[in-house]
């Protein structure tokens, strides 16, 4: 049993989650934003580059907490998924700070994976650049 107990707890790292989430909302992700064949990949359906996934992996330095929440925004997670890969990673959203509070928001009521219209929520609040979305928008 203890045996089973640490292979679960050594399986489940940062990286493992993201994959699994990916594979497991891809397809609805694909069908939902109309995402054209060439952009089906990892990169092009979570607006997370695999260079960074790949630091990742390897366990070099901890995501970006924007990163972490355009993959969650991306991938249309749902907000139990959200906070449970976010808390993973050692992030935990805080009331008390506005950048926290707005991703919070983008959880509960993105449902369309739309990062530039996230973008432009995070500005209408006043939020900089440094805390946008994705790969492209920095």
């Amino acid at each position: 049993m203890d045996k089973l107990l640490n292979c679960l707890s050594e399986c489940r790292t940062l990286y493992n989650e993201m994959i699994r989430l990916f594979l497991k909302h891809k397809d609805k992700v694909i069908k939902i934003r109309k995402i054209h064949k060439a952009d089906q990949n990892f990169e092009g359906i979570t607006n997370v580059s695999r260079s960074v996934l790949s630091f990742i992996r390897k366990g070099t330095s901890r995501p970006k907490l924007s990163t972490l929440i355009t993959f969650c925004v991306s991938l249309m997670l749902d907000v139990i998924e959200a906070y449970d890969l976010l808390e993973l990673a050692g992030y935990k959203l805080s009331q008390n700070y506005e950048v926290d509070r707005a991703y919070a928001e983008l959880l509960q009521h993105n449902k369309n994976g739309d990062i530039e219209e996230c973008n432009k929520y995070l500005e209408s609040l006043g939020i900089g650049k440094q805390h946008c979305l994705g790969v492209k928008s920095r």
